[in-house]
């Protein structure tokens, strides 16, 4: 077996791995929106003031926390599908040569 086959079938390997992981995340992440949402419309009562409060401070940072787990897990997904995707056609290419 060639080495360029190896060094490739290897990048398809960890890209393959890396695209479930962020696939996980992802799934991960719309699961605490979701969470977080119900919780947010079961807390607050449709007559109290969203101020300042400590409650409400903590789901701004939550939100935002899954807003940063939303964009990381999406470029994870995304780079890891092209390195994928190209490594592929390289080792394709490479079988068929």
């Amino acid at each position: 077996m060639d080495l360029k086959k190896i060094y490739y079938y290897l990048i398809c390997l960890v890209s393959l791995f890396i695209f479930f992981w962020g696939l996980v995340d992802l799934s991960g992440t719309v699961a605490g929106f979701s969470s977080a949402k119900t919780a947010y419309i079961m807390d607050q009562p449709s007559d109290a003031p969203s101020g300042g409060s400590e409650q409400s401070l903590d789901m701004y940072y939550q939100k935002k926390m899954l807003n940063d787990r939303l964009a990381d897990s999406l470029a994870r997904v995304i780079i890891s599908g092209l390195v994928f995707a190209y490594s592929k056609a390289r080792v394709n290419r490479l079988e068929a040569a």
